[in-house]
């Protein structure tokens, strides 16, 4: 660029990556990590400057590389000027100053702590040019540190945003980042709750609605607004070649029972995200009775596998270990102490970045052969030059798209040291049974959020479910399902079953077959189940005491993978209107002999008079109470030789006392006598019938059998 002189010499790409900060003035530039943004950014201050001398330049940047930008200023800027770095320990003085300096530098956190006041005095400053770099950090609209750049954006001549990931998360994200570019076509009012907008809200959803429309509209609109080009296409003879790994590591042992406790308890949802990805960690993160364990093995199955990649890269001459981890507390002074002999440090919050301390200890990763382990959070995710890494190894999963490229980028990049190749594994625990892990639905989820992203940059069509599904991490469905205990997935999947009846059933089941399939897949671990087994296990055991012989031709009505036949260990005849489920029963136990059908109409295969005994556990209240419980009853009765037995288990509750006259009077109709009525209090509280045919039907009408549980109840 004409006019700009500067000993340091620019790459040609360089050259209009500043030249379109500069012309734009309101610009994103998004270059891929390790393309020198922050070099650009600089030129073209240098250029406002020679527009007006006395340009006041605010920039905010993550923590770990504040002093980065002060070391480029001194390096690229010209004509030089004062820096002031805005610290937490001289907060006011650093803001009190800003009006005095050339350029001022503040973290994102720090942003976080301003108050009213602070930043109203950093607005009467006058900033003419702010640069936000990273800005993917500044994404939640609600965010004190948003709220804080874009009032500061707004009053600025000139804003330069850069981030290697533009859109970090979600279809939101980049709104905020356009309402910040183009204020009059994008609103945002950072003064109010963005709940509390309805010109932010309207703007936004329209902003959406343009996209699921036109999705090549947002592309051009995103193209004008942002220039995006890969470090591979400019710098490619720079980058080492990248091999993933992505590593499925089974718990076992203390390490599964420790994740199992704490997937069945009962916490809000912020807790338990946390406590599982500890206990996919490390289980004495949560169990403090395994800390006798002195080092990582026979309990975490993942420090195993970590031990595994250091050995390895320690047997090469310069091999260095790059580890991520988002937990801190019990883990980067274990693996610092863990890694002790090839010289292991941790970067962390706690590391200042005052003085160069924090820069101190990147270098001596960078260039002290003895350093050979690096240990770090989410405190060096973004910025810094980690380049001496041979391996990169992400410990635990991140929750954006944005984060994960952040982290690879360290090593991955052009930077100080050069290198042919660098391995990056990511650790991922793997539970057994059909219920994805914390770690695999997380990194489900962010393979889903990377193939939204690349829709949204090329302009390709998505629908409108498919964009909100990853919306918020808590409500994604691969997470509930992950952190949600087997129990109470299938509790809450068939609570809302009750008295829908067949033809509702199987419209749920169309709509969400890989519900259907997955609640199959759990069923034979349902605890319900074992505890309904335990109760009427006994109960057939003392019939066939009392009739001298075993029961003949046993059935199961409502099946669900063949129960029945599963907990006695014998082959018995079953029915279930899922096929999923009869398909999973074959597997889990053969023997049994199962049938795709309804409890209300039995198939032909079910033989009148021809069964001792007929089990309906867990299923009865689900069918429709018009007239589809009625047939049930009556089905089994036409099934049932005289003096066979049904045995019927609800849960507990569901009736009344009127209901339950009602359902002996019924049954009466039908040709049984209730032998037992039972009220279990034991852990899944359920009332128990024991019927016996000992006559044949009164009628053949089928009776209404409406009950309190049932939705609406007993209207």
């Amino acid at each position: 660029m004409a006019g700009v002189t500067s000993k340091p010499s620019l790459h040609p790409f360089e050259f209009v990556g500043a030249h379109k900060l500069y012309t734009e003035e309101r610009f994103l530039l998004a270059d891929e990590m390790g393309m020198f943004k922050t070099a650009q950014a600089i030129f073209a201050n240098s250029k406002f400057r020679e527009r007006n001398p006395n340009t006041r330049t605010l920039i905010i940047s993550p923590t770990s590389v504040r002093e980065h930008w002060a070391r480029e200023l001194e390096k690229w800027a010209y004509p030089h000027g004062s820096i002031n770095l805005i610290y937490a320990d001289n907060l006011k003085q650093g803001i009190a100053s800003a009006g005095d300096s050339t350029w001022s530098v503040i973290s994102y956190p720090l942003m976080s702590r301003i108050d009213n006041g602070l930043l109203r005095q950093l607005k009467n400053t006058g900033f003419h040019h702010v640069i936000a770099d990273e800005v993917h950090n500044a994404k939640n609209p609600d965010a004190l540190r948003t709220r804080s750049l874009k009032t500061l954006a707004d009053q600025a001549d000139y804003l330069s945003l850069l981030s290697g990931t533009p859109i970090p998360n979600t279809m939101s994200d980049l709104y905020v980042q356009m309402s910040m570019l183009d204020p009059a076509q994008y609103p945002f009012d950072p003064e109010k709750e963005s709940s509390d907008q309805d010109n932010f809200r309207i703007a936004r959803q329209s902003f959406i609605q343009l996209y699921l429309e036109r999705p090549q509209a947002v592309k051009e609109l995103l193209h004008r607004k942002m220039l995006r080009r890969m470090a591979q296409d400019y710098l490619g003879e720079h980058i080492p070649e990248a091999v993933n790994h992505r590593i499925e590591i089974p718990l076992t042992g203390a390490h599964l029972e420790t994740y199992q406790t704490v997937l069945e308890k009962e916490m809000n949802v912020g807790r338990k995200i946390m406590d599982l990805a500890k206990s996919t960690l490390d289980p004495r993160l949560i169990d403090k009775s395994l800390q006798r364990y002195n080092k990582g093995r026979d309990v975490s199955c993942k420090y195993d596998s970590l031990d595994e990649i250091v050995d390895n890269e320690m047997d090469k001459k310069d091999g260095k270990v790059l580890v991520f981890t988002g937990l801190k507390t019990g883990v980067t002074d274990f693996l610092e102490n863990k890694y002790g002999e090839y010289g292991a440090i941790a970067i962390t919050g706690d590391v200042s970045t005052k003085d160069g301390v924090r820069e101190n200890f990147r270098q001596q990763f960078q260039h002290d052969p003895k350093t050979r382990v690096l240990i770090a959070t989410t405190t060096m995710n973004e910025g810094v030059d980690l380049t001496a890494a041979t391996a990169v190894v992400d410990l635990t999963i991140p929750y954006t798209p944005a984060e994960r490229h952040q982290r690879w980028k360290r090593s991955h990049r052009p930077g100080e040291i050069k290198k042919d190749r660098v391995d990056i594994y990511t650790l991922c625990a793997k539970t057994p049974g059909p219920q994805a892990s914390l770690d695999q639905a997380l990194l489900e989820m962010l393979d889903g959020k990377e193939e939204i992203v690349s829709y949204l940059l090329k302009g390709m069509q998505i629908s409108l479910e498919e964009l909100m599904t990853y919306d918020k991490t808590e409500k994604v469905p691969k997470i509930v399902r992950a952190i949600t205990s087997p129990n109470k997935t299938i509790f809450n999947y068939f609570w809302s079953w009750r008295g829908v009846g067949t033809e509702s059933a199987q419209r749920r089941m169309r709509r969400s077959p890989e519900m259907s399939k997955f609640i199959a897949e759990l069923y034979p671990v349902f605890s319900m189940t074992k505890n309904a087994a335990d109760i009427y296990i006994p109960i057939i055991r003392e019939m066939e005491k009392e009739e001298g012989r075993s029961l003949e031709d046993k059935i199961d009505i409502g099946c669900g993978p063949g129960m029945l036949g599963y907990f006695l260990q014998e082959p018995t005849r079953g029915v279930d209107i899922n096929p999923d489920m009869i398909e999973q029963g074959r597997k889990i136990y053969p023997a049994n002999d199962l049938y795709e059908g309804t409890m209300s109409a039995l198939p032909p295969a079910f033989k009148d008079k021809s069964s001792d005994l007929a089990v309906c556990s867990l299923a009865f209240q689900m069918t429709e109470p018009k007239k589809e419980r009625a047939k049930t009853l009556q089905g089994m009765s036409r099934v049932l030789r005289h003096n066979g037995y049904a045995i019927i288990t609800i849960p507990k509750d569901y009736m009344d006392a009127g209901n339950e006259k009602r359902f002996e009077e019924v049954s009466g109709e039908y040709g049984f006598t209730v032998k037992q009525h039972l009220k279990e209090e034991g852990p899944s509280r359920m009332d128990v019938y024991v019927l016996q045919k000992t006559h044949e039907p009164f009628s053949s009408r089928a009776y209404s059998l409406r009950w309190k549980g049932d939705p609406g109840g007993n209207r």
